[in-house]
């Protein structure tokens, strides 16, 4: 999470392991941060995370990730709009309109936040 909030312009190698890791929330944070850098260059990452997911929440993080790419994860994104998955359906489809499904975004942290 806290690198997506630093705001690099590339997402870090160790970032993209995240999607991996056993622990939802890492990968729910990692999505988030990815989220929040919109590296193009981690789309084949969450794609492969994606593929590989079955968390829902987490699925939706993806998603969005995928969605704050733009033009660049269009693909993607369109395959999950052919999913069996009606929530799937919904996410991807909000994403490529450019919108948030279920709910804000980013998760779990509101915005603004806090500074010290």
């Amino acid at each position: 999470w806290a690198i997506g909030s630093c705001g690099p312009e590339r997402a870090p190698a160790a970032l993209l392991r995240g999607l991996g890791d056993p622990d939802r929330n890492v990968r729910l944070s990692t999505a988030w941060a990815l989220y929040a850098i919109r590296d193009e260059g981690a789309i084949g990452a969450l794609d492969a995370a994606f593929q590989k997911e079955t968390d829902p929440e987490v699925q939706a993080g993806l998603l969005r990730a995928l969605g704050a790419m733009g033009e660049a994860s269009v693909e993607v994104l369109q395959r999950a709009v052919t999913s069996p998955d009606s929530a799937v359906r919904v996410v991807a489809i909000t994403a490529l309109a450019g919108g948030s499904a279920s709910g804000p975004w980013p998760w779990p942290r509101p915005m603004p936040r806090p500074f010290p």
